[in-house]
């Protein structure tokens, strides 16, 4: 039987350049937030949302955990799944927003695991931090870079020892949903 392991889904910025909450932006029938957490389930243990507010997705039946820290983007989302899971323990951290998910790529990633690694990221001309494994062991880091007031993400994987894979030959057919124009994959 395939491991499963505590799958993150973070919902929490303010969709600025989309212009409404794009996690609710409906996506071949369902809200784009709901399509990712489907897609991701074959990995997952449970799915959870990092959001604003615990109540920001009850109507979509979805668990939803506050941030821990408001205003810190990904990295205070990232946190807050850290913070949940427990010091022990691996999760998988996704963005809301992605279109295109192959679960494929995940078992990569889970694959590629190890006890002297703290991430496991796929890296083009950069980190795809919001589609990657983190193991509570670099809790410690991301609160400090918080503290630091360092909130890029891409920053994190000089900081913490980790397992850095090259895109699958696929990449391509993942879209990020940052605006009303990014259009639906390819076959999704």
């Amino acid at each position: 039987m395939e491991e499963s392991i505590p799958t993150y889904i973070l919902a929490g910025g303010r969709s600025r350049r989309y212009g409404s909450d794009k996690a609710r932006i409906p996506m071949g029938g369902q809200p784009l937030l709901l399509r990712v957490a489907r897609e991701l389930a074959a990995i997952a243990s449970a799915v959870s949302v990092v959001a604003r507010s615990t109540d920001a997705y009850d109507d979509l039946g979805l668990r939803t955990l506050a941030d821990s820290v408001q205003d810190q983007g990904p990295l205070g989302g990232l946190l807050t799944a850290l913070e949940d899971a427990g010091p022990t323990a691996w999760i998988f951290l996704a963005a809301c927003d992605l279109m295109g998910i192959r679960i494929s790529w995940a078992r990569t990633l889970l694959e590629a695991r190890r006890e002297d690694v703290s991430a496991v990221v796929f890296r083009s001309d950069r980190y795809h931090p919001l589609f990657a494994l983190y193991h509570g062991r670099s809790a410690g880091e991301v609160r400090q870079s918080i503290h630091a007031g360092d909130l890029k993400m891409q920053h994190l994987f000089d900081r913490v020892p980790s397992a850095v894979l090259p895109v699958p030959e696929d990449w391509d057919q993942l879209v990020n949903r940052n605006r009303p124009r990014d259009q639906e994959p390819r076959g999704g």
